[in-house]
């Protein structure tokens, strides 16, 4: 379990390409297994060795970034549909 929660903070903010996967293993937390603490291990590795790659802007090619956010925080919503 604290291998995946050491992963939670920095992947989505760091590695958003990732960000999926982490959640997929967080929520499986719930019912924590042998082979969930193998994933987080395969994962732990793929960062370490992909570790210069990730989703850069430096603004060079002229291109716009844009970003959207649900900013409802009023509304509970939830995560399992």
């Amino acid at each position: 379990g604290s291998k995946v929660g050491s992963l939670i903070y920095p992947v989505p903010c760091a590695r958003p390409d990732c960000a999926v996967t982490v959640g997929l293993l967080a929520r499986a937390l719930t019912f924590p297994t042998e082979e969930l603490e193998r994933c987080a291990d395969d994962c732990i590795r793929y960062f370490a060795a992909t570790a210069d790659q990730g989703v850069t802007f430096d603004g060079s090619k002229g291109g716009r970034l844009v970003a959207y956010s649900d900013s409802d925080w009023a509304v509970v919503h939830s995560t399992t549909g």
